[in-house]
């Protein structure tokens, strides 16, 4: 169709020609078609902005399509995120009296979840809305909280509750600044008092071991796989070849031969050894040698820690006042020209094998009779007449049960023997051990503790990975008996309605008369990051399986004291001394708490039938789990 033009009037409202006007469209016309011919000539055709937008597109490399494609992706996002916090911000305006809203828990009212575990809060902004049946508390703001809840919980509108019901906590005032903490260097443990003997005889044993062991980082067998909840080489079935069997036989049979005798003047007399660190094992350590000493304790201790976590002179001053020797690990190999494969500078960076600590720490600690007791472990009572107990005397070592059956592959017996295949297992976090009556399965449990990454997944599943096992499987390698606590461990912690049972955070370990002994806090590091005040405190032990909720009262019953009571005033007069760490996640900044971490025993299969604990749950009705 031809371009139409006006004809009455012309510029500035003058008639125009009627002729003329025919003849300007045909020049127009004409020339529209002149310009469409020459273009059509010329290869070349003029478009539109789309059109040439779009033909330029097309000539494009498939690579540079794909990275304008992601840049313009990446541009929506970012105007969507920041329309997002836009609308977030006028969302946030209209509640008032609460910052984050409606914060979920894991299992209990103050169980930590994943979501804790970050630098800073999420917000879901359900400040206006009714929130009923998940666990959790509103957080009004970075030290206040309100209507902490359950599962199962009636509705909750944490606008209103942040009004009502607001919680304000306590935070412990910040540690003074040490300008030359960084400067600072650990405390040495020497100059070393050779009078005695025994840093000769411990470097020479040490010096001996390695010799006899070999200069080798791995005996050579491979595991079809490692053991964790999700992949188990057992579960599936699959077994060592027979001469990856014959290869470690071998191995232990030439260490036995070649093993270090007991030396000569370096034990004598009865202590306790643990293992120290910084960081999250430095508060518990604290902790552990003062409720010892709470209970009237007065057997020496010695606290063994890797040379880049020894603590300051400062406090080795305060652990010498309480009767601690410090010890490092890297004083032992000195004499030593091979490199060893112990990791004595830094807990922390192996911390997968870790647990080896404890067995060197026992070994080479200078007491002939020891107990050896985890850094996360409170004492209920004086733990000193177990050297006098009829089980000890007997058999020349005491040891405690865990929760489950025995995990160990089959091809842990086809090395160490059929004697070693148990119904129970056991918790290393407590051992009694003579070393003289022990010497030859404390070489063996050395020797298996310094292979971890064959021998912990040998002897133990995921549900304790580490050296729990190795000594005892090491005594009945050798013959020997042990004595064995027959009152299995408790299981204390929070109650919780949307699982059975209890979250437990700690085991309770009982003396050979079956009454409370130690309170093992492992799940769940304890720190300094306790309220200031006591109405802030949030209790660790509210109820256990088999006492239900009498164990706060049967606990504070055999201490002679409110335990958690006296464990918060400690903490709280000695939190710069214990740890002084800055809060790593926003939870700590609280002043309300803390938030426990914990587990169901009936989570988790392999649950040992003949314990109190799981006996107590069958009566009530409970599953324990039979499968992964």
């Amino acid at each position: 169709m031809a371009p139409t033009f006006r004809t009455k009037v012309g510029l500035a409202g003058h008639p125009r020609d009627p002729e003329k006007d025919v003849e300007d469209q045909q020049v127009l016309l004409n020339g529209s078609k002149d310009a469409n011919n020459a273009e059509t000539r010329g290869g070349k055709k003029k478009r539109g902005a789309l059109e040439t937008l779009a033909f330029r597109w097309g000539t494009l490399p498939s690579t540079k399509k794909l990275l304008a494609q992601l840049a313009f992706l990446v541009l929506c996002s970012i105007l969507f995120v920041s329309s997002y916090k836009s609308l977030a911000r006028k969302r946030r305006r209209t509640c008032k009296s609460t910052r984050y809203g409606w914060i979920e828990s894991s299992h209990h009212a103050f169980g930590i979840s994943n979501h804790h575990k970050r630098s800073a809060p999420l917000n879901p902004y359900h400040c206006n809305e009714y929130v009923s049946v998940k666990p959790g508390f509103c957080l009004c703001n970075l030290t206040a909280i309100a209507s902490p809840g359950d599962y199962g919980h009636g509705p909750i509108k944490c606008e209103d509750a942040c009004v009502r019901h607001r919680v304000v906590g306590s935070p412990l005032p910040a540690c003074p600044r040490d300008p030359d903490r960084r400067k600072r260097k650990p405390c040495d443990t020497g100059p070393h008092d050779l009078s005695d003997g025994y840093f000769l005889a411990a470097k020479r044993l040490h010096t001996d071991f390695y010799r006899a062991r070999g200069n080798e980082k791995k005996i050579g067998v491979n595991l079809p796989s490692w053991r964790s909840f999700t992949e188990d080489f057992v579960w599936d079935g699959k077994r060592l070849r027979d001469r990856d069997v014959d290869l470690v036989v071998s191995k232990i049979d030439k260490y036995k031969a070649a093993r270090p005798e007991k030396p000569a003047g370096m034990y004598k007399g009865r202590g306790i050894v643990m293992v120290g660190g910084s960081g999250t094992y430095e508060t518990p350590y604290w902790i552990a040698v003062h409720s010892l000493r709470r209970t009237g304790c007065k057997l020496p201790i010695e606290v063994w820690f890797p040379d880049k976590e020894l603590p300051s002179c400062e406090k080795k001053k305060e652990l010498t006042k309480l009767g601690v020797t410090v010890r490092a690990f890297g004083d032992l190999e000195e004499n030593i020209k091979q490199k060893s494969f112990i990791p004595y500078k830094s807990k922390r960076a192996f911390q997968k094998y870790s647990f080896m600590y404890k067995m060197f720490a026992m070994v080479f600690s200078s007491f002939e009779e020891v107990l050896s007791l985890d850094s996360d472990i409170v004492s209920v009572r004086n733990p000193d007449f177990l050297f006098e107990s009829k089980l000890y005397k007997k058999h020349g070592s005491v040891f405690w049960m865990d929760f489950w059956n025995s995990s160990s592959a089959p091809d842990c017996q086809r090395i160490l023997g059929q004697q070693t295949l148990l119904q129970h297992s056991h918790e290393s976090g407590q051992m009694l051990v003579n070393k003289t009556r022990m010497w030859d399965a404390l070489m063996l449990a050395l020797y298996m503790n310094s292979f971890p990454s064959l021998f912990y997944p040998l002897t133990v599943n995921y549900m304790g990975m580490g050296d729990k096992e190795t000594l005892p499987m090491a005594i009945l390698h050798h013959g020997m008996t042990y004595g064995l606590i027959k009152e299995g461990p408790d299981s204390v912690g929070h109650a919780s309605n949307d699982k059975p049972a209890v979250i437990g955070n700690t085991m309770m370990q009982h003396c050979p008369a079956g009454k409370p002994l130690f309170m093992h806090a492992n799940l769940g590091k304890m720190t300094t990051h306790f309220p200031a005040h006591w109405n802030n405190y949030v209790r660790r032990w509210q109820v256990s399986v088999l006492h239900g909720r009498a164990i706060k009262d049967l606990i504070n019953e055999y201490a002679g004291t409110d335990l958690e009571k006296w464990l918060h005033d400690l903490v709280t007069k000695n939190h710069c001394l214990f740890g002084g760490a800055k809060p790593k996640y926003w939870h700590e900044r609280l002043g309300i708490g803390p938030l426990y971490a914990g587990f169901n025993l009936l989570d988790h299969p392999n649950l040992n039938a003949n314990l109190q604990v799981c006996k107590k749950l069958v009566s009530l009705g409970y599953q324990p789990a039979t499968t992964m």
